[in-house]
């Protein structure tokens, strides 16, 4: 882009601006005829711990030079059969997350879809809890109005679930 200053000493100035104006929209590089437009993703999720794998982008404006963009970052990208695809390393993934795919030509970005990462299915998957649930139901027999925070009352209670039968100590002997 091209300016003219005309206020200048000894008549008219040209310069050039570099880069050009941000408001003149960025223009398609030679190599492209149209701008990129993502049409699907296959697959469109994945669950933590799976293996690697390659995600495929269909859609229109896809050429040799396009580049995937995956999660905000160009990734190396191959064309084949109209298609885009790039390699997800499932190791960089340590948690439940959305991220958005898209293509971009030279500066021309496309629209972008959602690919997600699905929490691990299994309670045993590496960084997961098991989660179990405590019954704070009364054992029949037993005092539902006790209070267990009274050290004589837990004792009583103890006491009688011994000679009852229902409690053995695990170690350790009666004082």
């Amino acid at each position: 882009m091209s300016g003219i200053a005309i206020n200048e000493p000894e008549g008219v100035r040209e310069r050039t601006l570099t880069p050009a104006s941000p408001n003149e929209p960025p223009a398609l590089p030679e190599w492209a005829t149209e701008a990129p437009v993502v049409t699907g993703l296959e697959p469109t999720e994945c669950t933590l711990g799976d293996p690697d794998f390659r995600i495929y982008v269909s859609g229109t404006g896809f050429y040799e030079q396009s580049t995937l963009v995956f999660a905000g970052q160009d990734e190396p990208t191959t064309f084949e059969d109209g298609k885009l695809s790039t390699g997800v390393n499932m190791a960089v993934w340590q948690g439940p997350d959305t991220v958005q795919v898209g293509v971009r030509n030279g500066p021309i970005e496309s629209n972008t879809m959602p690919f997600t990462f699905n929490a691990a299915e299994t309670p045993e998957a590496e960084g997961q809890w098991r989660t179990t649930s405590v019954s704070t139901a009364t054992p029949p027999g037993h005092d539902a109005d006790a209070d267990y925070s009274d050290p004589d009352e837990l004792e009583d209670e103890l006491d009688q679930a011994r000679e009852e039968g229902d409690f053995t100590p695990a170690r350790g002997k009666r004082r």
